[in-house]
């Protein structure tokens, strides 16, 4: 995979307003690392993580293989695929599934300092059994559009996700936007995510970029 990003800058254009939420949650990675399990630590660090997407076919779905690859041809898909060191697999409703595993942890490019440095939680299927548009389905975790699992494939159990999610809120702090705010964090050291609005907020606009160094 190409190397991170080492800082990420965010810019408020159009602030949701004082009760409008949509903070953004940023997160000191050294706590986290401090406070992670030890064990589950060294099981990443050896194991690494895998990343898999499931993406369906046109006739199914308006988020489909043939507009996310740009393409509606299979073998130019494979060959993509391929080239990047993806595994794929071609499912019977014609929906495309994709996974690759890449290291959990990662040396600071200047300190060397190791840092947590994943979307184990984020991208889970578990997620996904309380999103609005996907809570009532009963499919597999590993069945939804994203999912992640050690890299051999072997699941997380529930109470490390748990785990990781809860050492992960302890050490984050929600920065509410106001118009003409910028944030520029060290990409390894503090991590970021995004709440959502509250019902009828329209106004947030955040704009960001990334840089090496």
């Amino acid at each position: 995979m190409p190397a991170p990003p080492q800082k990420v800058i965010f810019c408020c254009l159009k602030s949701p307003g004082e009760h409008g939420g949509g903070e953004t949650p940023i997160t000191d990675m050294r706590g986290v690392m401090r406070d992670m399990d030890s064990s589950l630590v060294e099981r990443v660090r050896t194991r690494q993580i895998r990343y898999v997407r499931n993406i369906a076919d046109k006739s199914r779905s308006g988020w489909n293989w043939q507009t996310n690859m740009h393409s509606e041809d299979r073998e130019e898909v494979e060959r993509f695929l391929t080239d990047k060191g993806f595994s794929y697999r071609w499912n019977a409703d014609d929906s495309l599934s994709y996974w690759f595993s890449t290291d959990g942890l990662s040396e600071h490019p200047r300190s060397g300092e190791t840092y947590w440095f994943n979307q184990l939680t984020e991208h889970n299927g578990s997620c996904f059994k309380v999103h609005p548009e996907f809570m009532n389905q009963t499919k597999d975790i590993s069945e939804f559009p994203r999912h992640t699992s050690y890299g051999d494939g072997e699941e997380f159990s529930e109470e490390d996700m748990a785990h990781v999610r809860e050492v992960q809120w302890k050490n984050s702090y929600g920065f509410h936007w106001r118009q003409g705010d910028v944030l520029v964090m060290d990409n390894f050291m503090v991590g970021h995510g995004r709440m959502g609005c509250n019902p009828g907020v329209t106004d947030r606009k955040i704009i960001a970029s990334i840089t090496k160094n």
